[in-house]
Order: structure tokens, then sequence, then C-alpha cells
């Protein structure tokens, strides 16, 4: 099954930030025909004035059997939160990142799942590597 999508919007990431648009197009393939993989792949274009950026988001999953699914993952940029005591919530947007990441969603049971994930982040001020994990409990 496949899916396309466009879209348009306004919006302004902080309180006092100058009104931006996005515009974005996707698409989205579930169960590849004679497969289990999905695909996904998006892109907005952010017009900020002399700000403006291009951003995509890919991604490629596979099932193995009901129990696991893997995925992987990478986008070109980035939007950073941060919490400051002066200035309060600030949405800090860093295009021409890249974003690597892989994760695996493991069924353990009707109750549980263990989801896995690895990812690397790339920015010209600096690197991450990440390895997170969570249990999940379904009541």
């Amino acid at each position: 099954m496949t899916h396309q999508w466009a879209g348009y919007g306004t919006n302004r990431n902080n309180r006092d930030d100058p009104t931006s648009t996005r515009i974005n197009l996707g698409f989205s393939a579930r169960r590849i025909p004679g497969s289990a993989a999905d695909f996904n792949l998006s892109t907005t274009r952010t017009d900020r004035g002399e700000d403006s950026y291009d951003a995509l988001w890919a991604s490629l999953g596979y099932s193995f059997g009901s129990r696991v699914y893997v995925s992987f993952e990478y986008q070109d940029a980035l939007s950073v939160y941060h919490l400051n005591r002066n200035d309060g919530e600030i949405i800090e947007i860093r295009p021409n990142s890249n974003v690597f990441s892989v994760t695996s969603n493991i069924n353990l049971g009707r109750k549980f799942s263990l989801l896995l994930e690895l990812e690397l982040l790339d920015h010209s001020d600096f690197e991450e590597h990440r390895f997170m994990t969570r249990l999940i409990f379904r009541f």
C-alpha cells in the first residue's frame, strides 16, 4: 500500500521569530509487494527569509516475523529544544546536520516490548553517539 502527501503551512518556532512557511512532500510504501519492508521519504522546504533550508527524512524498515521490526533512518536537518530560565523555551534549527539511526522493536509477548535505538548525530559544531533502550509494558 502506498501513500503520497503534500502540505503547506505557516508557523513560528519561537515567540519572537518571524512567521515561516513550509512546503512538505512525501511518499510512503507499506509492506512493499513480495517483502516485509516499509519505505518512507519526506522532504520539506522551510522559507524563513534569509534563513531558509531544505530537510530530508528517509526510513527503511523490515519485519522479521511477527516479533521483530528493524528500521534504518536518515535525516539531514535537526531541531534542538533548549529550556532556558531567562529566555524560556527556545527551538534552535540546525540544517546541514546528519542523523543516522537504527531502531529495533522486539515483542517479548502480549504485554512487553523492548525498544533499542542506536543514533549517530553529526553537525559542524558537535558529534553525538547515543544508545537508548526502553522496556514497554501494555495494560
